[in-house]
């Protein structure tokens, strides 16, 4: 082998060795990856597989975004969206970042039908449900009773902040998401994300005042 193919050889070695350590680091950034590739693949138990993995902390998240009523139907339908549009899934973001953006979106347009039905927000509470929450804080004792009263109320000053605030709010805090997977997820700027987080944060410091002295 002459000097010219051998420089070719240690390239296309130093190529593969590249493409291979791509494969391991996006596996493991992303556990899911198989499964999706799978599920693309026209594997429906992979797809059950990622439903099972997913399915909470979809659930929780539009429960937190909307409320009780429609919950499981719009889990459900995220589920189906991402099923029906896997084979649009590129990669180029985590999938529980991918599915996340198609539960935002979902909540997105209950809000806005809800708006045209001139329904109460979506945060408020029924009678009822108060008084159920506080038989139930009954049976505690004092100090816990008092503990779920404020984590009640920062639940309801979350619920209160205006929609594009709550969202960004929920995404980065409640679950946890970095402010970049935030923006991904909203398809936004990541200083937009950051601006929205801080007014957040400033909104809630106010109205919870006398539970952070």
């Amino acid at each position: 082998m002459n000097g010219r193919a051998s420089a070719v050889s240690n390239l296309l070695k130093r190529n593969m060795a590249q493409v291979r350590l791509m494969g391991k680091v996006k596996a493991k950034v992303d556990d899911d990856f198989d499964l999706v590739e799978r599920s693309r693949a026209g594997d429906t138990a992979a797809f059950d597989e990622l439903l099972s993995r997913h399915y909470e902390r979809t659930h929780a998240l539009i429960f937190r975004l909307t409320d009780a009523d429609r919950c499981d139907d719009m889990t459900q339908e995220a589920f189906l969206l991402a099923y029906r549009n896997i084979h649009r899934f590129r990669g180029q973001a985590k999938f529980s970042t991918w599915l996340t953006r198609i539960a935002v979106n979902l909540c997105r347009s209950e809000w806005r039908k809800r708006k045209r039905r001139r329904e109460t927000r979506l945060d408020d509470l029924p009678p009822e449900a108060i008084l159920e929450k506080a038989d139930a804080s009954q049976k505690n004792s004092p100090k816990a009773m008092v503990e779920a009263e404020k984590g009640e109320r920062i639940d309801r000053e979350i619920a209160a902040l205006p929609p594009k605030l709550r969202v960004a709010f929920t995404l980065r805090y409640v679950e946890g998401n970095s402010p970049s997977e935030v923006a991904v997820i909203l398809g936004c700027k990541l200083g937009t994300v950051r601006s929205r987080l801080c007014n957040a944060r400033q909104i809630l410091k106010a109205r919870l005042r006398d539970l952070v002295r």
